[in-house]
């Protein structure tokens, strides 16, 4: 068991939601937040896999598109699009990240029998971006490897650490709520 925002949270639960039509989950143990999207801050220069930065009580959070990352289109924002603030659980001091999602669905208790092994075709993502599987009824539903789908590379250029580069204006005025250019 694990502590997430003060409360105990069992290590066997996934957050489970839609990305592109298809289902996916997520340990609930990387879980900080759920928040609805209402548009984001669009930084320029970012690769298209970041989809802008939203400001989350002053902090700019950057925004990946889940659907872009696995070589789907953007996705289209309804009123039941949200923001999974997930935590990148390393040690590199990264902030975290939101997951643009379709709809939620539900947080469940799986058993360990229902873990399946990551396999090496078919599930509509590429295994990199996999932890494996939950095993659901009938059917499987990917484990998002929330470290696989965000590249250093896509973090520094939406996010610069060291306050240096073209996005630092955007990162500010993000952080202050401030719109910078577009909005999605």
């Amino acid at each position: 068991m694990s502590e997430i925002n003060g409360e105990v949270v069992k290590s066997n639960q996934y957050l489970t939601f839609v990305s592109a039509g298809s289902d996916y989950a997520i340990p609930i143990r990387r879980m900080r937040e759920i928040v609805p999207y209402v548009g984001s801050t669009k930084v320029h220069l970012a690769p298209r896999v970041i989809r802008g930065l939203i400001n989350l009580r002053g902090r700019a959070i950057p925004v990946l598109d889940l659907s872009i990352r696995f070589g789907r289109s953007e996705t289209e924002v309804t009123n039941r699009t949200c923001v999974l603030i997930v935590d990148l659980n390393d040690d590199l001091d990264r902030p975290d990240l939101g997951i643009l999602a379709d709809s939620v669905s539900r947080v469940i208790d799986v058993e360990e029998s229902a873990l399946e092994e990551t396999p090496d075709f078919g599930m509509g993502v590429s295994p990199e971006y996999m932890t494996g599987m939950l095993k659901l009824g009938e059917g499987f539903v990917p484990i998002i490897d929330v470290e696989a789908v965000i590249s250093e590379r896509d973090l520094q250029k939406a996010l610069p650490g060291d306050g240096a580069g073209p996005n630092e204006d955007a990162r500010r005025e993000a952080s202050a709520g401030e719109p910078v250019g577009e909005r999605a």
